[in-house]
């Protein structure tokens, strides 16, 4: 037997297994409605499935097939968690959807008993906390840099805005003399997610401070309209985009965040960190595969994007799932 073959075997014995414990579970649970019991099986099993999965050391791409078997067996099960099926439907096309990060920052769980309890292990990963983290932190740092800034308007730019949640979280903290400074560029692939950022966004903010565009993200180092989308940006906000970005293309897009950021402006980006507790439960059961960075390599990526020309902080979200980079542009 190769090792695909025994990568395999080893994942359809995982889904079996991982089968058999779960109906078992339903019994003790009262069919997984004693939530606190069900919330307190569903950790031990999945995480017994996971820890059994990440001792074959297939990680990233190569476990995409081992992993077709893994829900062969168990994924008419799995599906019934709408967080992890929809990680690894991706309907919109990649798992991280508006939709996803809505449920995610809300805490949103199933309806449904044994989806409740999928959807609870789910929540309770690092992944999502630090999707939590990184919204509030965000928010806190619009906040902080409009209440510093003697300037008229403020340029706030969210690429890969997603329903800009950041956003709302900070102008519902800001007053409404705070939020008439603003003015708000969002940038997204996604029309939809474009849609509902402008929803949340209308009741706080006038219609002519808020402008949304609908990108090609990976292309806006390219695009000459780029210079009209970012132009005079006090503060540019990336939260999910390099995690998919290889290191030329993460040194473009710093360069052209960078050349479009007004003296005294603020650029914060975010990567996941190779020691991520739920790379595991993102691969196997989400197909959910990231470009890991640590500290060293987002430097790298700044220093050789931007050099010394900046002031850079280097630190990690309350998970410590992911490292920011905040760079300050020196007048």
């Amino acid at each position: 037997m190769n090792a695909l073959n025994e990568l395999r075997e080893h994942a359809r014995l995982a889904g079996e297994k991982l089968l058999e414990d779960l109906r078992f579970a339903g019994v003790t649970t009262n069919g997984w409605l004693n939530q606190e019991r069900a919330n307190f099986e569903m950790s031990r099993i999945m995480n017994a499935c996971l820890d059994d999965l990440a001792l074959t050391g297939c990680w990233g791409e190569a476990n995409r097939v081992p992993s077709r078997a893994l829900w062969k067996v168990a994924g008419e099960t799995l599906a019934v968690g709408w967080l992890q099926n929809h990680a690894r439907q991706k309907p919109r096309g990649y798992a991280g959807d508006f939709e996803m990060l809505e449920k995610i920052v809300y805490r949103t769980l199933s309806a449904d008993p044994l989806g409740r309890a999928f959807d609870h292990f789910f929540q309770e990963q690092a992944a999502p906390e630090a999707v939590r983290s990184r919204t509030k932190l965000v928010a806190e740092r619009i906040v902080r840099l409009l209440r510093a800034s003697t300037k008229d308007n403020v340029h706030i730019c969210s690429v890969g805005s997603g329903p800009a949640l950041d956003i709302e979280l900070a102008c519902r903290e800001l007053s409404p003399d705070e939020r008439a400074r603003l003015r708000v560029s969002l940038l997204d692939l996604d029309p939809e997610a474009l849609v509902v950022a402008e929803r949340r966004l209308t009741p706080l903010l006038h219609p002519a401070q808020l402008h949304a565009h609908r990108e090609n993200l990976f292309r806006l180092p390219r695009l000459k309209r780029t210079d009209s989308l970012l132009k005079h940006a006090d503060f540019i906000a990336c939260t999910g985009m390099f995690d998919y970005l290889t290191d030329a293309d993460a040194v473009a897009m710093l360069q052209c965040f960078w050349s479009h950021l007004n003296a005294d402006g603020e650029l914060l980006v975010f990567n996941f960190a190779p020691s991520n507790p739920s790379r595991a439960y993102m691969e196997w059961i989400g197909n959910w595969y990231l470009t890991y960075r640590d500290e060293a390599a987002v430097g790298n990526l700044v220093d050789e994007a931007i050099g010394g020309s900046h002031a850079a902080k280097f630190d990690r979200e309350d998970s410590k799932a992911s490292v920011y980079a905040v760079c300050h542009k020196s007048s």
